[in-house]
């Protein structure tokens, strides 16, 4: 039986991206996206209840599953180009969020950030009304997004992890993955188009773990919507398209492991799992 269902959204184009129970409380979902909305369904007395401005902003919602109410609802960003993509919370009842910023995001002090980024981590209390700690990450630019965020995890020690993936392939986006931080990486090099992890440490005082994975040349690594995890062992699970365009297919494999090649002159010609630890 259909439990519960509603309509969510204002009068101009809105998009839910993320849904995370809270793990303190299984009663309340968190769900966050972008809107154009200006009334957009949020609640007074929250970081930001009224619209921040720019072409969209991101949105954070927490909603009762037992009362079906709205409790609390915010406006996430700058008054640029902002959308929020991942949320997760912690046993202490904390929400995170992560997503794209084309604004002057606020970064809390004392955390390892790269100035004027792309990307955004904040953590905020569950009335959804403070900031406790905030940054940027990415290249040190806003004139375009550095990566399409996939898939996000605060672990029960609360380093915090964030995939995704860069490049001209990206819509709408003609940077490259150039540039991002890296830290004890798996992989150095980027051809441009690659997968990007990071892996921040409780806080975001450090980054512990940076590193670009993917295949050389033919093409570029992308994803489709759902097939990114982490676990909170700390393992990356990502199902990726690779060589997308037709390109030579030499994306990285194990011995051991099933493997299948298809051969297209475009589209993507494998879809490849990634197991790793970071």
């Amino acid at each position: 039986n259909l439990l519960w269902s509603t309509y969510l959204g204002g009068t101009l184009d809105d998009a839910g991206y993320v849904l995370s129970i809270n793990k303190t409380n299984p009663g309340e979902i968190f769900v966050a996206g972008g809107t154009e909305s200006s009334n957009f369904p949020v609640t007074p007395g929250t970081l930001h209840p009224t619209y921040q401005g720019g072409s969209a902003d991101g949105f954070l919602l927490k909603f009762n599953t037992t009362t079906k109410n709205l409790m609390a609802g915010t406006f996430i960003g700058t008054n640029q180009y902002d959308q929020t993509f991942g949320v997760q919370t912690d046993d202490s009842n904390h929400v995170f969020i992560v997503g794209q910023t084309m604004g002057a995001y606020p970064v809390t002090p004392g955390v390892f950030s790269v100035p004027n980024s792309s990307q955004y981590i904040t953590k905020l209390n569950t009335a959804l009304s403070t900031i406790l700690v905030s940054t940027v990450f990415g290249t040190g630019s806003t004139a375009s997004t550095d990566i399409a965020i996939n898939a996000f995890l605060v672990d029960k020690c609360q380093n915090i992890y964030v995939s995704g993936w860069g490049g001209p392939l990206v819509p709408g986006n003609p940077g490259t993955t150039f540039g991002l931080p890296l830290m004890n990486p798996l992989q150095s090099t980027t051809d441009g188009s690659d997968y990007y992890f990071i892996v921040l440490n409780k806080n975001m005082v450090s980054q512990i773990y940076g590193s670009y994975f993917g295949q050389s040349g033919g093409g570029g690594e992308h994803v489709d919507g759902g097939t990114s995890r982490f676990d909170e062992n700390g393992i990356i699970y990502q199902g990726i398209c690779s060589a997308c365009g037709g390109g030579t297919q030499n994306f990285p494999v194990t011995p051991g492991a099933y493997s299948t090649t298809k051969s297209l002159s475009t589209g993507c010609p494998l879809h490849n799992v990634l197991k790793t630890f970071s």
